[in-house]
């Protein structure tokens, strides 16, 4: 028999009478998370996915100067609690397309990442996306400017982490810092704790 209510739905009380049947039902075992301990065990301080958190008043980020196929990209992305919290671009001059496309690629960022959504997932979506022309070669290439965007949020996350992007095996889902590594045939997150065993 398995029961998985989400946050919303189960409450201290109730954890309390899920024990007290388990023991009744004579189960082998029963486990309850505390808040945001594992991936979709969420955090009250984390909103659900889809609700948009706060602006808080005051952020720090890094901004990034990226070539692209388009011109140069000036990328920023801040953080809030260690987490990418927001992005803005800006390339070529105002009221252009290519300015427009950019600025509108920023903000669709910023709401996933101000949403619950993993800096990671948003990376992978960017990432790769080809154009007409690239600019560099080998691991400095860029297709696109969404490309170039995905390349700069994924830097700036691996540069809070303390490390470089080719340095770790990949993005942590939990926090989004590049610090998963592989060890001891388990991935594992030295920024905040995840666990893929």
């Amino acid at each position: 028999m398995s029961f998985q209510p989400t946050y919303e739905e189960l409450k201290p009380d109730e954890v309390e009478q899920l024990l007290d049947l388990a023991y009744r039902l004579g189960c082998k075992g029963v486990t309850v998370f505390r808040d945001g301990s594992r991936p979709g065990v969420l955090s009250k301080q984390e909103p659900a996915r889809g609700e948009k958190q706060k602006r808080p008043r005051v952020l720090q980020g890094t901004t990034r100067a990226v070539e692209t196929p388009l011109g140069r990209a000036y990328v920023t992305v801040n953080f809030a609690d260690g987490a990418p919290f927001e992005l803005f671009a800006t390339i070529g001059k105002a009221g252009s397309d290519v300015a427009a496309f950019t600025e509108a690629v920023a903000r669709l960022v910023s709401l996933a990442l101000r949403s619950g959504v993993p800096a990671e997932q948003v990376i992978k979506q960017l990432r790769g996306i080809g154009g007409s022309n690239s600019v560099g070669f080998g691991a400095e290439r860029v297709a696109s400017v969404p490309d170039a965007i995905g390349k700069a949020l994924k830097e700036a996350v691996a540069a809070k982490a303390g490390s470089s992007p080719s340095s770790c095996s990949d993005l942590c889902p939990s926090c989004g810092a590049a610090t998963l590594v592989a060890g001891e045939g388990c991935h594992t997150c030295a920024n905040c704790g995840y666990s893929a065993c």
